[in-house]
């Protein structure tokens, strides 16, 4: 008796207790949410023949270029879908020596802080000791990435090269020039260590870049 009762009292327990129902699909369905949700980041920006190129972090499956508010046709690289984004024809339609913001939305609610790019010449260390061939009115980014343990100190003939507008919100660059009138020029970038002005000072040596122009 004492027996029948005791899994009478059981099976009342098992009856009155919440039963949790897992479903795999809601759970996927929460964890794609999430990731599509996360904030992509802009790295780089170039461009390749008529396309342009993102370089950066975080890209989902059917992120999209937005330049200057209007979305691009995107796709993600192949062999690197979550950090290279390709948008077809885009540099094409950039505007000419201008500057450009640019953003990689995942969705709506995940978009990359702006990055701001300048559409025309832009030259880096790499470019040192090229001659560059420009018409009046041309116009060039110098974007030389410094070491902070260096100062920078550039100088150009201004009748022919001028600057017109500083870097700001660049990231890494210096100015944009733009050739004033036929002639040339050599625009020189010096690095000059921070700690040769200290006592003792060190043994760092500076470093300098000239770039050549020919305006006509």
């Amino acid at each position: 008796m004492r027996r029948a009762v005791g899994l009478l009292i059981l099976l009342a327990l098992v009856t009155a207790a919440p039963i949790a129902i897992t479903h795999p699909s809601h759970a996927a369905n929460a964890r794609a949410a999430a990731l599509q949700s996360e904030s992509p980041k802009i790295l780089n920006v170039s461009r390749s023949g008529k396309n342009l190129i993102i370089v950066g972090e975080g890209f989902q499956a059917g992120a999209v270029i937005v330049i200057n508010g209007e979305r691009q046709k995107t796709r993600n690289d192949d062999q690197n879908p979550d950090s290279l984004l390709i948008a077809k024809k885009a540099a094409k339609r950039l505007p000419p020596d201008a500057i450009v913001t640019i953003q990689v939305e995942n969705s709506e609610a995940a978009k990359s802080d702006p990055f701001i790019f300048f559409t025309g010449l832009t030259l880096t260390i790499d470019d040192a000791g090229k001659t560059f061939h420009l018409s009046p009115g041309q116009q060039f980014l110098l974007l030389v990435k410094v070491s902070d343990i260096y100062t920078i100190n550039i100088s150009v003939d201004q009748t022919v090269i001028k600057k017109i507008a500083e870097g700001d919100g660049i990231p890494s660059a210096q100015a944009i020039y733009q050739a004033e009138r036929t002639g040339q020029a050599q625009l020189s970038v010096v690095l000059d260590p921070k700690c040769a002005k200290l006592r003792p000072a060190c043994s760092i040596p500076s470093q300098q870049y000239v770039f050549n122009f020919i305006v006509e």
